[in-house]
């Protein structure tokens, strides 16, 4: 787990708004063109912190409401966001629930389609696969994960999942399998 703080960030963090993470992790950017486009339109309305993982950016603009970092914290930088834009791996998935912030999972390959298209049903987020991103449908889908229901489901899950012992029930699963084998 990435634990330093980017050296800025937290001032620039309270000089404005919420900003929108984006952060596809170990899955770089298949189509810089088509991402560079997207975030252009969305730097235009919100503040956004890129953390650029696996991807190496080549023509990344600079922009007074972009704040960019190689890795980051996930449970540190993720409360204090309006909404997240994730590839939808599991980990990073479970790093959003756990934070309680609205997510948007552009799905790249592999499970995240199924588990952006969970989260949309689950009124958690917004699913928009890579190929079908633009500023257009991104900076619609921020807004529509700013509804007072789907920040209330996704604080109420965090909650849920900050109350379980996740551990203890397990090693209780794992012990009464054991048990009746």
């Amino acid at each position: 787990m990435w634990k330093e703080v980017p050296e800025g960030l937290e001032d620039w963090l309270a000089k404005g708004d919420r900003p929108v993470y984006i952060g596809f992790g170990s899955i770089p950017v298949p189509n810089q063109a088509k991402f560079y486009q997207a975030l252009q339109g969305l730097l235009a309305h919100h503040r956004v912190v890129l953390g650029a993982g696996w991807s190496v950016f080549h023509e990344l603009p600079s922009h007074p409401n972009l704040f960019v970092t190689k890795y980051i914290d996930h449970d540190w930088l993720m409360p204090r966001c309006c909404a997240v834009v994730i590839h939808g791996g599991i980990g990073t998935i479970a790093a959003a629930l756990r934070s309680g912030t609205p997510m948007i999972v552009v799905s790249v390959l592999a499970d995240q389609p199924v588990n952006g298209t969970m989260i949309e049903k689950k009124r958690l987020g917004y699913h928009i696969p890579f190929k079908k991103l633009s500023s257009v449908r991104l900076l619609q889908a921020v807004r529509y994960v700013q509804d007072p229901l789907i920040v209330e489901n996704c604080r109420a899950v965090a909650a849920r999942i900050k109350a379980e012992d996740g551990v203890g029930r397990a090693v209780e699963l794992i012990e009464a399998y054991f048990q009746n084998a």
